[in-house]
């Protein structure tokens, strides 16, 4: 969408582009953003992070298509048979807490339904941490995950633990 934007010179805002977005599936409104956020709602209820320092991060998908719509529709069962929500409020402390600490202490709601549909997402989750990442979490809707490590060393000895699957190396920027 940026490239036809750009291509055709349509000069769309970058909030009509995710306007538009919003059409085609949840998960691409935020990549407008060309920074770490915080994304709500169905995509459309995005904060961008303060700055932080870059993250080093080990970033792994078991190259298993996971249906985000059924990932959502799992997500809506079990809060329907939950008896309340106990996530903590991300949004009173969003300005006050680190990056690191926010992805340590604030879950990914659809990792439960994830799993319960592609329990690979698990394996990985464990090993990552079981291979020393300080902080192992499932990114958007999966089924990629990510683990972020202290030194390059684990990081790098951990990429070796995934045969098969796509892993990089990566870095989370505050903003381009």
């Amino acid at each position: 969408m940026k490239a036809l934007n750009e291509i055709f010179f349509l000069n769309l805002s970058k909030q009509k582009l995710r306007e538009i977005s919003l059409k085609f599936g949840s998960d691409i409104a935020f990549f407008f953003e060309d920074r770490a956020s915080l994304v709500r709602g169905r995509g459309e209820i995005i904060e961008n992070f303060p700055s932080f320092e870059p993250i080093t991060a080990l970033l792994v998908n078991p190259k298993i298509l996971l249906s985000t719509k059924e990932v959502f529709r799992k997500f809506d069962v079990m809060l329907s048979l939950s008896k309340h929500d106990s996530s903590p409020n991300i949004e009173s402390c969003f300005d006050k807490l680190s990056m690191t600490s926010m992805l340590k202490n604030f879950p990914n709601d659809l990792t439960k339904p994830a799993i319960s549909i592609l329990p690979i997402i698990s394996k990985i989750l464990i090993e990552l941490k079981s291979s020393g990442a300080r902080i192992t979490k499932m990114s958007g809707s999966g089924a990629s995950c990510f683990g972020i490590f202290s030194d390059e060393k684990s990081l790098d000895e951990a990429a070796k633990k995934f045969p098969g699957f796509f892993v990089k190396k990566v870095k989370i920027l505050s903003h381009v």
